[in-house]
């Protein structure tokens, strides 16, 4: 074609449509768009798509074909198990649905719960007995009882019972039971292993440090006391810092005062719980002083003096270290903080061996000096008002 002067050439871009291609989808093992061939057929089309999983439902397949001048569709259903169906003449934009045998039988499930090593939802497995089961689950627990299966009722007429229970007792001989393995289950079964009530796991509580027997021993949980414990230890070495005594209990300490525990204070000699520990050290003869002051460090501990002449030696409060709120931690764990007793004075608490003394930081103040001389002002204002009015009324 001959262009003229003031001709518009325009080059069209490919469209987003797609021509001569069939699609595949569902349970093959390389779905996605093939060129449609001269003569395709759903069987060609299998092949291109490296055949059917192991769970497709060939003999349903369907194909949906876009009809000519309607937008709309007609769906074929196809038994590609057929010769007839392998046959089937595919057209331009055929979608072929493989489906799932997975979805259109669903396997139900299986569950087994309570005193096993691995309680476990899984897919029904047909053939799977019993004993298969509670194997799969990893065994038995110690505290293991009672095994109940409870199975979906089903019948023709209406019944209020939803499930039929059965029940086997555990024997020594359970594991080689014979009718563990006759017993099959089905389809939503569910097996529940009851423990035993009056089963109780040992519970054991440790001692660290100078008692004449350290380790763990078991416990009788709020019955044993840390007096019966500590005795059963064979009480604590010579040397050891009862002051310095504490339990552990969840990773946390318990204030206990070991003097009043071992003379048998119900304040003190508390029961025990699985997991506690009871720790003793030496006297470490030190004082720890953290916190706002110049140099956190240890001081040699000295009976009587006091908590102002420890931070001190810590190199004294900081900047805005604020000593009259200081806390000391005794080492059985106990907090106190300074207290003011009167307007200008303090009461520290007891320093002792193996105590730390916190010094916190002063509070930032938001006041401003200006602040101060407005209310220094209405103070006078107030107090000059106050003395006119009296003067008023005695003339």
């Amino acid at each position: 074609m001959r262009l003229l002067d003031n001709d518009i050439v325009q080059v069209f871009a490919i469209g987003d449509v797609r021509r001569n291609v069939v699609n595949i989808a569902g349970q093959v093992f390389q779905p996605g768009e093939f060129e449609l061939r001269p003569g395709a057929t759903l069987g060609s089309l299998i092949d291109d798509a490296q055949g059917l999983l192991p769970w497709a439902l060939p003999d349903r397949i369907k194909v949906v074909r876009q009809l000519p001048l309607t937008g709309r569709t007609i769906l074929h259903d196809v038994d590609a198990t057929s010769v007839a169906g392998k046959a089937f003449l595919l057209e331009e934009f055929d979608a072929v649905d493989v489906l799932d045998a997975r979805v259109a039988y669903a396997a139900g499930s299986i569950s087994v719960t309570g005193a096993v090593n691995a309680a476990e939802t899984r897919p029904y497995s047909e053939r799977e007995s019993l004993r298969d089961a509670i194997e799969r689950s990893g065994g038995l627990r110690e505290d293991a009882q009672k095994v109940e299966v409870y199975r979906k009722w089903t019948g023709p007429a209406y019944n209020d019972t939803t499930s039929v229970r059965y029940s086997f007792d555990i024997s020594p001989g359970f594991a080689r039971d014979t009718s563990l393995r006759g017993f099959i289950l089905e389809r939503d079964d569910r097996v529940v292993v009851l423990a035993s009530p009056g089963f109780r796991e040992q519970r054991f509580a440790t001692l660290r440090g100078h008692f004449k027997y350290p380790g763990s021993y078991a416990i009788t949980e709020n019955v044993d006391q840390i007096r019966d414990l500590v005795l059963r230890a064979g009480d604590i070495l010579p040397g050891a810092y009862a002051g310095g005594f504490h339990l552990i209990r969840g990773g946390l300490d318990v204030a206990i005062n070991f003097a009043r525990a071992m003379r048998g204070d119900i304040q003190h000699n508390i029961g025990l719980l699985s997991g506690d520990e009871l720790v003793i050290d030496l006297n470490p003869n030190t004082v720890l002083v953290t916190g706002a002051v110049g140099r956190p460090s240890l001081i040699r501990y000295r009976p009587g003096m006091s908590l102002n002449e420890y931070v001190e030696l810590a190199g004294g409060p900081a900047e805005h270290g604020n000593v009259k709120r200081a806390v000391v931690t005794q080492p059985s764990g106990v907090s106190q903080r300074v207290r003011r007793v009167a307007l200008f004075f303090s009461s520290s608490p007891e320093i002792t061996s193996g105590s730390a003394i916190t010094v916190p930081l002063k509070p930032e103040s938001t006041t401003t000096s200006t602040d101060v001389w407005q209310r220094i002002l209405a103070s006078a204002t107030a107090f000059a008002s106050i003395a006119v009015a009296y003067a008023a009324v005695v003339r």
